[in-house]
């Protein structure tokens, strides 16, 4: 009994204050690290800025970056294709001779810029002569058979004469005139003075002429070359008088319709798009390729660039779409992710950039389409050739 009160006084003169004190000690410790947790919230901020791109404003300013907004940019719905740049049929001229002769002159050579009725080439030989000839004794005679034909008439109608000798006078004055007429006709064709002609005057050669404005190609004379009305000695080309040819396949053919833009270029990756309208859709397909065949007017041409019968690669614009975009050169790549850079803010001559990934959707030359993204945010839009996203 004595033991168990002994006991008691010690558990409460000794053990007891000492389990009170390791309470408060505990409890002591469990402030200590809510307040130091509290202490240490601001740390948060730091780690939420570590995921922020930092650059100062000199690396911004000596890489040339650029600030720039989202844009509401056109983007093209396309087919692509080929096509040909060909002559409208009056942008062409085949250069021939009307008479047999032999080349006496050439004034032009290929490459050569020609107006219309500039000299193209010179031709005699015996032919011109003979034709000259030919023509004036055709004019000689009609004038006596015209003499004989209207006093042949005036007998007839006294009755001095048969109907069967007027005929024949009648006859031979048609005939001889028909003849007459053909001859003038073709030396007027060739630019030759018929009055001269008719008073002996001849020449012994005559002019080819350019038709009409445009380029010396294909010139296949030489001085001395006999030629005949079946050898083409030049050809003319007018470079603005030239359309471009498209090829498509039928199954692009209810998508096509006049008046759509169609831009083309050639191989020449340093080339500038050129633009052109379709004017006209072929309606037979080629069994072979099956595709068809539609015709534009060019709009803008350089003609000193153009070359007839070059291929060219063309886009036919079928309709727009009106998209929230920016340029390609705002795009950052990261494995098959793509982002943008979005300014936050900018503290102490730093700039804090947010990396936003971002869903691309058309491209049209040097602008992308942006699926969704932020529109209210400054985004770098140039020179961003030097930051890691990493």
């Amino acid at each position: 009994m004595l033991f168990l009160i002994t006991t008691k006084l010690i558990w409460r003169s000794y053990i007891l204050p000492i389990s009170i004190m390791k309470c408060n000690l505990f409890i002591y410790t469990v402030l200590f690290l809510v307040f130091a947790a509290c202490e240490s919230h601001p740390s948060e901020e730091k780690s939420e800025n570590s995921t922020f791109i930092e650059i100062t404003m000199e690396q911004f300013q000596s890489q040339n970056m650029q600030w720039g907004k989202l844009q509401s940019i056109l983007m093209e719905n396309s087919i692509i294709c080929t096509g040909k740049l060909i002559p409208k049929k009056n942008g062409v001229a085949k250069i021939v001779a009307p008479v047999e002769g032999i080349i006496k002159v050439i004034h032009v050579q290929n490459g050569t810029q020609v107006k219309k009725n500039d000299v193209i080439v010179e031709i005699g030989g015996h032919s011109l002569i003979d034709l000259q000839h030919e023509y004036a004794a055709s004019a000689a005679k009609l004038k006596q058979l015209k003499s004989e034909y209207i006093r042949l008439k005036a007998l007839y109608k006294e009755n001095i004469k048969t109907e069967n000798e007027f005929l024949m006078a009648e006859s031979n004055y048609k005939a001889n005139q028909a003849n007459y007429m053909a001859l003038k006709a073709k030396l007027n064709n060739m630019g030759l003075s018929v009055e001269d002609i008719e008073k002996g005057n001849y020449v012994s050669t005559y002019k080819l002429r350019s038709p009409i404005d445009g380029q010396i190609n294909n010139l296949r004379a030489t001085q001395g070359q006999y030629v005949s009305f079946s050898n083409e000695v030049a050809e003319v080309q007018n470079p603005n008088e030239i359309q471009l040819e498209l090829k498509l396949y039928d199954k692009n053919f209810s998508n096509i319709a006049i008046g759509q833009e169609v831009k083309f270029k050639t191989n020449d990756k340093n080339e500038s798009f050129s633009m052109a309208r379709i004017t006209r859709v072929g309606k037979t397909i080629d069994p072979q390729s099956n595709s068809f065949t539609c015709y534009g007017d060019i709009k803008n041409k350089n003609v000193e660039n153009i070359l007839v019968n070059q291929w060219v690669n063309a886009e036919v614009i079928t309709s727009q779409d009106s998209v929230w975009g920016v340029t390609q050169s705002a795009i950052i790549s990261n494995g098959n992710d793509d982002y943008v850079l979005a300014k936050s803010k900018e503290e102490n001559n730093v700039i804090f950039l947010e990396k936003i990934k971002v869903q691309i959707g058309k491209t049209d030359g040097s602008y992308v389409e942006l699926i969704n993204p932020p529109k209210e945010k400054d985004y770098i839009v140039k020179g961003l050739y030097n930051i890691s996203i990493e």
